[in-house]
């Protein structure tokens, strides 16, 4: 997405904590500005506790502009990035006070030219990054020893392809070596 500050968050909104975060296009400094202080006032975020999960909304869906721009967070965090207030969101997971929240954020005043487009994206997206994080929750537990591990994974109905750090195959489970076998991978 150009033009794009992408942002995926685990947050705890009963104690304004943020649980994780992994960005893209915000400066280390940016991001650690972001998590010292202003994740902690970001007015999106108890907002978004509501929200369902997997629907795509934009910033519009969440906070009216107007309440936005009287805030803390926007003086002093969105608007010196550039006023990235125009968003296209999603919750990923919501568990209590706990959630998993994927954005892209761009300037608002270039927001007709990326809404769409990141809208679009989003809901194509949503889907795939739910199942990796439940997978993920599936396999946490488990030993990393070759036979637990396959069998957690095996247990998993959508095809799983794991990859090392070059992006080879290091390990698939059924699935998703039924569909190699049949020669339906997309590689």
């Amino acid at each position: 997405l150009p033009g794009a500050r992408i942002m995926l968050q685990g947050h705890d909104i009963r104690s304004r904590t943020n649980l994780g975060l992994l960005t893209s296009n915000y400066d280390p400094r940016e991001a650690a500005e972001y998590l010292q202080y202003y994740q902690g006032i970001n007015v999106w975020l108890p907002l978004m506790k509501t929200a369902p999960v997997a629907r795509v909304l934009t910033d519009a869906d969440v906070l009216d502009r107007q309440d936005l721009v009287r805030t803390e967070f926007w003086a002093d965090y969105v608007r010196p990035l550039g006023d990235i207030s125009a968003a296209v969101g999603t919750v990923l997971f919501r568990e209590a006070d706990r959630i998993l929240v994927l954005t892209a954020n761009y300037n608002w005043a270039r927001q007709d030219r990326y809404r769409d487009k990141s809208r679009f994206l989003w809901a194509l997206l949503t889907p795939h990054a739910r199942r990796a994080f439940e997978i993920q929750r599936t396999i946490r537990g488990q030993k990393l020893v070759d036979r637990s591990y396959r069998q957690a994974l095996d247990k998993v109905r959508n095809a799983v392809f794991l990859l090392d750090s070059r992006g080879r195959v290091s390990h698939l489970n059924a699935a998703a070596g039924a569909l190699l076998r049949v020669g339906e991978v997309f590689f």
